[in-house]
């Protein structure tokens, strides 16, 4: 499971974003090189970007559009990319991109 990644804003500094793009990289070739047969990408909702025009309910191949208005979380977008293509390129190694979604609101159960 790839949980490598800066996600904290404010800690978003080039080398934050070098570390974290360079290091899925390594983490995709050494999962190609040494035999890894299963793999979980931890990504987020926010690749998608919170447009005016998005649908209410997104299907897993709407476009990841947040590094067009939110450079802050361009490499995770980038991150979620490398893995998508990953997916395709190699599909012998079963391998899942996890997007979970914040909820919040006067209604949500959520636990603390």
């Amino acid at each position: 499971m790839h949980l490598g990644t800066v996600r904290h804003f404010a800690a978003r500094r080039h080398s934050a974003s070098t570390r974290t793009v360079r290091g899925t990289r390594k983490l995709l070739d050494h999962c190609r090189s040494h035999g890894v047969r299963k793999l979980v990408v931890l990504s987020t909702s926010y690749v998608y970007g919170a447009l005016p025009d998005n649908p209410s309910f997104m299907t897993e191949d709407h476009p990841l559009l947040a590094g067009r208005n939110y450079p802050e979380i361009r490499d995770l977008v980038e991150v979620d990319s490398l893995a998508t293509a990953f997916m395709w390129q190699y599909p012998d190694i079963h391998t899942s991109i996890l997007r979970p979604v914040p909820t919040s609101g006067t209604t949500a159960r959520t636990r603390s």
